[in-house]
């Protein structure tokens, strides 16, 4: 299983290339016995920014994780070029990353939150200067809890995650 972290293969200078994927693609096929199931957990590029209530907070970060991520249907693709076989998806439209903290409305505030999202880390200091003031500004008021359920809604209808399941023949 490949849990979230695609991303991390792709460098900044090769976003474009998601070769190393496909290699990881095929050394999967490559290591697995017949019948063996490959099960990759990755969000699509409207989860990315639409699943999760801060990504609104930092669109230029969410916009340069977006490009190290491959899309559906590139890994679909991928997968099915590699030999996998039944290639299919599922989102779970209830399971949220980070579990009890996920809306935690000072989040943003806090090193330990903002390190459990990678987004987070290509965010440029401005970027996270504006993100935590925006945060500041809209928990003084009652701004910040309407603003939770606008972002919950669209949470709601994309999921945050997409589960790619594939087998061996």
């Amino acid at each position: 299983m490949c849990n979230q972290v695609l991303h991390h293969l792709i460098s900044i200078a090769g976003q474009a290339d998601f070769s190393p994927v496909n290699r990881l693609i095929e050394e999967a096929r490559r290591v697995l016995r017949p019948l063996g199931v490959l099960i990759i957990n990755t969000s699509s590029h409207r989860q990315l920014y639409d699943g999760f209530w801060w990504d609104d907070l930092i669109p230029d970060a969410v916009g340069r994780i977006a490009e190290r991520f491959p899309s559906i249907e590139i890994i679909t693709s991928m997968l099915e070029e590699a030999g996998f076989q039944k290639v299919s998806t599922i989102i779970p439209m209830g399971a949220v990353i980070q579990g009890r903290n996920y809306l935690d409305p000072i989040g943003p505030l806090k090193k330990a939150f903002r390190d459990g999202d990678s987004t987070w880390s290509l965010a440029t200091d401005k970027e996270l200067e504006r993100a935590q003031a925006r945060v500041q500004s809209m928990n003084r008021g009652e701004d910040m809890k309407d603003y939770l359920e606008a972002r919950e809604d669209l949470r709601k209808k994309t999921g945050q995650v997409t589960f790619i399941f594939s087998y061996k023949k």
